[in-house]
């Protein structure tokens, strides 16, 4: 008894300070079209992504996007390597009608992202939901035409064979594939000062999930080793 009323406790405790670190902070998430991109393929269906945020330099207020973000002068999660938003292509040969994002938490001292859907940009998933998952927040993106397979087109160059069994990832084939790719767009609110709701500099971790959600198979890992140690402690005893 002594042990459950320890174990509630703490449970009681994180569940204080993950919302005493909450800040009301909402950033946006969705999807859009984008080109330049990191392949979903059958043997890679869960691509992560460690992405930073960035201050558009464009005008705040203006209307339109901006060089970088999708709302000139906001805040956005952007690849370092590329400094633009993130982008991925369907290899899988079929067309993606779901995805789920899966966003890791941010560090136990630092505030924590409440992710919210972002309802403007329903061109490739009209359907969105969010979850609080172990480790983070799943956003489930559904409905709508979906993200299609790449396709291949020739462009008479002597490597169209080859290319055309390769993929887009074999050597010099990425402009040889068209379609089937799609942004990942998180991005801040402007209200007041834009980066209050997500500061510039904040590093966001996760993954593009199409089998399976990663928050179910954490659940189950952890289930799995719970299972473990009980056999164990009953071996020991």
């Amino acid at each position: 008894m002594k042990l459950i009323r320890f174990f509630v406790v703490v449970a009681f405790l994180g569940i204080a300070a993950s919302l005493a670190l909450a800040d009301g902070v909402d950033p946006l998430v969705g999807t859009k079209s984008g080109g330049g991109s990191t392949p979903i393929t059958l043997t890679n269906p869960n691509p992560t992504f460690d992405l930073t945020v960035v201050q558009d330099p464009g005008i705040l207020g203006a209307t339109g996007p901006g060089p970088i973000c999708s709302i000139s002068g906001d805040t956005c999660a952007v690849d370092p390597n590329t400094h633009m938003l993130p982008v991925f292509q369907n290899d899988t040969g079929v067309t993606l009608t779901s995805i789920t994002l899966f966003i890791q938490n941010q560090p136990v001292n630092a505030p924590q992202l409440t992710y919210q859907c972002n309802t403007a940009e329903t061109s490739i998933f009209a359907n969105c939901s969010t979850a609080s998952v172990a480790g983070g927040t799943d956003v489930t993106l559904s409905g709508g035409p979906g993200v299609p397979a790449f396709v291949f087109r020739s462009d008479d160059d002597p490597d169209d064979s080859f290319c055309q069994n390769a993929g887009p990832t074999g050597p010099g084939c990425s402009d040889d594939f068209v379609g089937g790719e799609f942004a990942v767009d998180i991005e801040g609110i402007i209200s007041g000062d834009p980066t209050n709701d997500l500061p510039a500099g904040t590093n966001i971790q996760g993954a593009v999930v199409t089998s399976p959600e990663p928050g179910s198979a954490l659940m189950l890992l952890f289930g799995m080793v719970a299972f473990a140690l009980i056999k164990v402690a009953r071996r020991a005893a």
